[in-house]
């Protein structure tokens, strides 16, 4: 027996008249529809209509066959990688609701990873502004197939200051190129460059990475602060040993604070030429500091 294909328009004018209080019957009606149990599930029992369950076949086989392709670009998977395991969210459920967020006070880093998702996966996003932040924007993928391979890519689903994990290990054998993206991504979420004034009146400036991590895990917190700092040592950045710091604690989470490890002005010309930040700001703020070390050096 042959299936008869309903409209997009149909489907929704069925579901905006629901919400005007009518019943499955008028709405058969009012639309033309003969069989009222097609209409009824629509509306109390979530079937969806043949046409959109093909658009959705075919919205997921395209994603599906972009990911196959997507593996041969390891240095842009890596950026993923570090972005989203600093400042992103994944989410997968069986009831479709999975979801990739990625969170920045910067609209240019998230429009630039929006182009990169389409890129890689022919997916855009949907842009929001985040309600956590004044000045912050919030970038939405909705996608099982694509939240299940950034999972198995070492994006970490839920919230990740209440887990264990590590840097994945096709990052850590991976080359210089993969090992840059990865670090690129994670210093742009999580990195920071600083100016303090000394009692001297000296200036000094760092760089270095916080991250955050529920107390009883922060051994867990330090290995994985490790292996970031052991990548940045290859590219010739001395860092401090990773240590608790007392002043960064989240106010509404007290059981998570934060660790980090810095490195000095001496190790900037190589993070600057192997990694650089996302964020102009950041990298023009470690470029003056460069440019000034080097007229002191002139003189």
């Amino acid at each position: 027996m042959r299936r008869t294909i309903y409209t997009l328009e149909q489907y929704n004018q069925a579901m905006n008249l629901k919400k005007e209080g009518f019943g499955s019957i008028r709405i058969s009606k009012l639309l033309g529809i003969k069989n009222e149990s097609v209409i009824d599930g629509w509306i109390n029992r979530g079937t969806t209509p043949l046409c959109l369950l093909s658009e959705n076949y075919a919205n997921h086989q395209k994603i599906l066959d972009k990911i196959k392709i997507a593996k041969d670009y390891p240095e842009d998977l890596a950026h993923i990688v570090g972005l989203l395991n600093g400042d992103g969210h994944l989410q997968i459920r069986k009831d479709n609701s999975s979801g990739i967020s990625f969170y920045s006070k910067h609209l240019q880093e998230v429009q630039d990873l929006d182009k990169k998702f389409m890129f890689l996966f022919g997916i855009k996003g949907r842009v929001y502004k985040d309600r956590r932040e004044k000045k912050g924007y919030m970038l939405f993928f909705h996608s099982y197939e694509l939240a299940v391979f950034l999972h198995s890519l070492g994006i970490i689903e839920g919230r990740k200051t209440e887990q264990e994990y590590d840097v994945p290990e096709w990052i850590l054998k991976g080359d210089k190129g993969v090992k840059s993206a990865f670090l690129r991504g994670i210093f742009s979420a999580e990195g920071f460059v600083s100016r303090i004034k000394l009692k001297n009146n000296k200036i000094r400036y760092l760089a270095g990475i916080t991250q955050y991590k529920n107390i009883h895990i922060k051994e867990s917190c330090r290995m994985y602060m490790e292996q970031i700092k052991n990548l940045l040592a290859e590219f010739g950045i001395n860092c401090s040993n990773v240590h608790f710091d007392r002043r960064q604690k989240r106010t509404h989470f007290p059981d998570v604070q934060g660790y980090k490890f810095i490195f000095e002005e001496g190790s900037f010309a190589n993070f600057y030429h192997h990694i650089r930040f996302d964020n102009e700001h950041k990298n023009l703020r470690m470029l003056e500091v460069l440019k000034r070390s080097a007229r002191s050096d002139s003189n």
